[in-house]
Order: C-alpha cells, then sequence, then structure tokens
C-alpha cells in the first residue's frame, strides 16, 4: 500500500518551513529521476528560475511517470527539541490529504518513502509533517513530484563503410539514461551503407542514403556511425536540434559505454531538442556539469529543467522535422485552418484529432478537415477573459480568403494537438489528455471545457513565460555596473513576433531615443530563431571616426 487519505490533514496549515527539524530528500533506491538544484546554476537565470525555493533552500524534484510508483529518501536532522517527539511519527503528505507509506531507520535518522504518481502533466507537493495538535503541524521540508506520460521512440543506427556497431551495449545504456524520465529507446542497425563522401558531409549522407533507395522510416531518427577519429570532443558526434538524421565518429572512445552515452547525448540535441549546458542560452562554462548527460564530461543525468523540455506538454511542439513529412506549404486544408484562426482572431483556438471515424457531424461544434491525406476532426473557439466558448455555428471560409501559402506546418504523427494564433504567428502545441471528438457525437462535458481551457492556457503561458525569461536575462546583463562606470548608453530593443516590442534600457538613460548604442532583438518563440541588428547615434561614430583618422593618419 502506497498511501491514503488523511481528512485531518487535508485541512491542516502547513505552508511554512518549521525550524524544529529540517527533512532532506534524495533519491534513495528509487528507479526514476531525481534531480536537486546545483550552485553552478547561481550563473544561469534561465535555469535558476525552473527551481522552486521553500524557506530559504531550493526544493527537490521526483518524477514518476504516469501510473507507476517510486520511492524517495530523506533524513532529519532536528534543530531544536520538540517534546514528546517521535521521528517514526513524520508524515508525509500531499495538500489534498494523501499520505504516502514511510519506514524509519532510527540508526541513521532516514525514511524510506513510498510515491505514487499523479495525472500526466501534474506537479505534486509532498511535506514531511510532525503533528503537534488538532489540525496543526510542523513542516520539515517539501519535495515536489512531477508525473509525465512515457514514450517509446526508435533509433536507427546505420553502419558507414562497415563500421561497428555495437547495439546490445548502445540499448542498454541509452534506455538506463531515459528510461528514469519515462523515455524508452528501441534500437535498429542497417550495415549495409557504402558511402565514399565527407565524413562530416551530414547532408551528403542523407543524399545518399536516400539515393541508395533506403526505405526512410519517419518515426525513427538515424544516427550514420562513422569508422574515424574526431579531432576533438565536440566533433565526435553531430545531430542538429529538431532533425531527424546525425553521425557519430566511432574511434577514440575509450569502451563501447562512452561511446553509447555520446549517442544518448547526440539523441538528446536530435530527437529531444536538448542544448548543452554551455550554450549562450544558459551562460554556464564547459565541464561544470560534468554528470550532465549534455556536457562533455560522460555524465549521465538529466536535469529537471531538462525534464521540462523533454516532457512538458504545455510548451511548443518541439519534435524534429523529419526530411519530406511536412505538410506542404500549399495543402488546402492548412490554408482553411489558417483562415479559420484569421478569423477566430487572436483569442481564437482550434483543437485537432485525427479520426478514422466517417461518420457525418450533425452537432455543429465540429468539423472535418481532410490534410496531407488524412482526416481531422476540429472543435473551434475562444478564450477570452477567462471564459471559453466553443464555436458553435459555421465559419464559411470564402475560396478568396485563403492564401497561397501557410504558415502552420503539421507532421504526420501529429495525431491530436492545438493550433493558437499569436501576432502573426501560428503555434502548435500538444494536449495533456485525448479528448473524445471521434464519434457520432461529442460530448462537451464541464470536465471537457476545464480541461481543454487548461490545455490553452498553458500553451500560451509556455510561450509568454519563455520570453519574459529572455527579457530578465538581457535585464540582468543591462545591471552590469560597466555600463554606469564607462557611461555607455544601451537601448535593447526586444521584438517578439508573436507580440509587442520591449525596450530595455542600460543605467542611466529613460527612453532609447537618449542611448548611443541600439540592439534590436527580433525572437520567434515558436521556432526559437532570433535575429539581431546593431546601430550606433551619429555623435558616437563622430567620435571614433575622430579617433580612426588620427590613427590612420
Amino acid at each position: 500500500k502506497i498511501g491514503q487519505e488523511d481528512q485531518n490533514v487535508k485541512y491542516a496549515d502547513f505552508a511554512a518551513k518549521s525550524t524544529e527539524a529540517t527533512v532532506t530528500f534524495s533519491k534513495g533506491d528509487g528507479y526514476y529521476a531525481f534531480d536537486e538544484y546545483n550552485a553552478a546554476y547561481e550563473r544561469s537565470l534561465l535555469i535558476r528560475n525552473k527551481y522552486e525555493k521553500f524557506d530559504d533552500n531550493y526544493v527537490p524534484y521526483k518524477l514518476i511517470p504516469t501510473g507507476k510508483s517510486d520511492v524517495v529518501s530523506a533524513k532529519l536532522t532536528q534543530h531544536k527539541n520538540i517534546r514528546d517527539f517521535e521521528p517514526k511519527n513524520v508524515l508525509f503528505a500531499t495538500p489534498k490529504g494523501t499520505v504516502f507509506t514511510s519506514n524509519y531507520n532510527a540508526s541513521d535518522s532516514t525514511y524510506a518513502i513510498n510515491l505514487s504518481s499523479g495525472e500526466a502533466g501534474d506537479g505534486m507537493e509532498v511535506f514531511a509533517l510532525y503533528k503537534i495538535g488538532s489540525n496543526k503541524y510542523l513542516n520539515f521540508g517539501k519535495l515536489v513530484v512531477y508525473s509525465y506520460l512515457e514514450h517509446t521512440h526508435k533509433v536507427i543506427l546505420v553502419s558507414l563503410n562497415g563500421a561497428a556497431i555495437d547495439k546490445s551495449t548502445i540499448e542498454k545504456k541509452i534506455n538506463e539514461v531515459y528510461n528514469p524520465v519515462g523515455e524508452a529507446w528501441s534500437v535498429e542497425v542497417d550495415s549495409d551503407f557504402e558511402y565514399a563522401g565527407a565524413a562530416q558531409d551530414l547532408d551528403g549522407m542523407k543524399v545518399a542514403y536516400i539515393s541508395a533507395g533506403k526505405t526512410i522510416d519517419n518515426q525513427a531518427v538515424y544516427l550514420f556511425f562513422v569508422n574515424q577519429t574526431a579531432g576533438s570532443r565536440d566533433e565526435t558526434g553531430f545531430m542538429p536540434r529538431d532533425q531527424q538524421y546525425g553521425y557519430i565518429f566511432t574511434q577514440g572512445f575509450m569502451n563501447e559505454t562512452i561511446l553509447s552515452i555520446a549517442v544518448a547525448h547526440e539523441l538528446g540535441h536530435g530527437y529531444f531538442s536538448l542544448k548543452h549546458p554551455f550554450d549562450n542560452d544558459y551562460g554556464l562554462m564547459q565541464n561544470q556539469l560534468n554528470e550532465n548527460l549534455m556536457d562533455y564530461g560522460n555524465g549521465t543525468h538529466l536535469a529537471k529543467w531538462q525534464w521540462d523540455i523533454i516532457k512538458d506538454p504545455g510548451l511548443v511542439n518541439r519534435l524534429f522535422e523529419k526530411d519530406g513529412d511536412g505538410m506542404l506549404t500549399t495543402d488546402k486544408g492548412l490554408l482553411e485552418l489558417q483562415a479559420l484562426l484569421d478569423k477566430l482572431g487572436q483569442d481564437g483556438f482550434v483543437l485537432l484529432k485525427k479520426c478514422d471515424s466517417k461518420a457525418i457531424l450533425t452537432d455543429g461544434v465540429r468539423y472535418r478537415i481532410p490534410i496531407g491525406g488524412a482526416s481531422y476532426t476540429c472543435i473551434l473557439g475562444t478564450l477570452k477573459e477567462s471564459r471559453l466558448n466553443v464555436q458553435n455555428t459555421p465559419l464559411n471560409i470564402l475560396e478568396s480568403a485563403l492564401r497561397k501559402e501557410t504558415k502552420i506546418k503539421i507532421e504526420k504523427n501529429d495525431n491530436e494537438f492545438l493550433l493558437l494564433k499569436q501576432g502573426d504567428s501560428y503555434i502548435k502545441c500538444n494536449v495533456t489528455q485525448s479528448y473524445d471528438i471521434c464519434g457520432e457525437s461529442v460530448n462537451l462535458t464541464e470536465s471537457f471545457y476545464t480541461n481543454l481551457q487548461s490545455d490553452i492556457r498553458k500553451c500560451t503561458e509556455g510561450n509568454s513565460n519563455k520570453l519574459k525569461l529572455i527579457q530578465q536575462a538581457i535585464e540582468e546583463k543591462l545591471n552590469n555596473p560597466f555600463y554606469n562606470e564607462k557611461g555607455v548608453r544601451l537601448c535593447i530593443r526586444l521584438n517578439p513576433v508573436q507580440g509587442e516590442d520591449i525596450a530595455l534600457l542600460s543605467p542611466g538613460i529613460d527612453k532609447c531615443e537618449d542611448a548611443e548604442i541600439f540592439l534590436k532583438i527580433d525572437v520567434n518563440i515558436e521556432t526559437d530563431a532570433v535575429e539581431v541588428n546593431i546601430d550606433c547615434s551619429d555623435d558616437y561614430l563622430k567620435e571614433y571616426v575622430e579617433k580612426w583618422q588620427q590613427e590612420a593618419d
């Protein structure tokens, strides 16, 4: 038995951390991922903001896939005397009243706590409580448990010119890395591919592979194994983010296990869109997180801020783009979808689900749109001022309203998702659960509205939060005393494609017109594309032109 409801705990007030004792959580004998705040994160605002504080300490996180259970460990440290204190009576409970079973070991003051998952996409708080009176508890610590759906993926390892591939070792290791976050990999090997092109020409490899008559599985990713030695660690493998193909140089690794970790690292880039911790976005240094899979220290750890990218269904769809698998930009169904969103406006949404059913839709709230040879059932509406409205009258789209091309892109394995319009962009997001809209009739219950509203909010907040973090990171840099000490007047105009621009100023100026240096940063939150334009005032340039002229003379 993992836990039970306790009505007394449910109504207790235990938000504040108690000073009498501390319970510190750790992974213990648990199988699924566990993560604690790393002091190195102080250098990175983007990562730091992914961790919440309880009292003055950062909260640890546990991942348990939906429908599964696991254990964590916790250690008790007492700071003050507590009358008639019995450590074995410490409870591990949620604010809703679920008390999880635990075993106390008096020899080392530790607990083994049995935890169950929540619903997909949920975060569950677990507190360490000690009862001192009627509905009154001391709160010794906090853990947050995240639950996500499990997924299985396929990678095909392609041997170039007979390069050796140890399938069993690679499959075992990459699953040791990804299974704890609820992601599984099946591995297949294609050992029949001759290639005469350049070793680091990924595009050349792809073209040659397809030209060889290979059947491409668009549900899989491909890694070409090249029997050569790389010049440095950052050249041992290459797989662009969100892409289907990559390569590995197999020579120079100490053993097959280290090679397998490199495979897991490249899959992190290509399939899950993970970046290096030392990329400019994060601001950490290379080898500062050697235990992390995406650094270069042969580590295998995936941290909570990476779970958010791999698993969070509220984030924009970040699946790799498969060559030749995107729907045509002139597909009439996509053109109709774009026209429908344009007509609904900025608060509009479309819920789409691929349906095999040929049932005639007579309820007035659903549309059927053919896209790329598949049939999608759609529900349209708006979410405005916390009120969700489903469109129950036909939105007639004239042929003349259809554009020649669409900005909307749908992949063949996109079975159920949301489309929203933000500014001039069209945002695609996964949903947290399946909606029953394919049958002969649809029942729009209160829970249907509640869940759909939650999914829409997660989609929009996922994008606005990203922009907010970018803004905070820039503001933090602008607070550097350098700008004030050197009298540098700088204006950075952050121009999101999906909203109004934001002016960020260095200390000492009140408006962009007073600046000497201007940076205009165009940000597309949907695609992570960034474009920077720089300009300087005439007075600023004049000062330096004179100096340059003197040097030239």
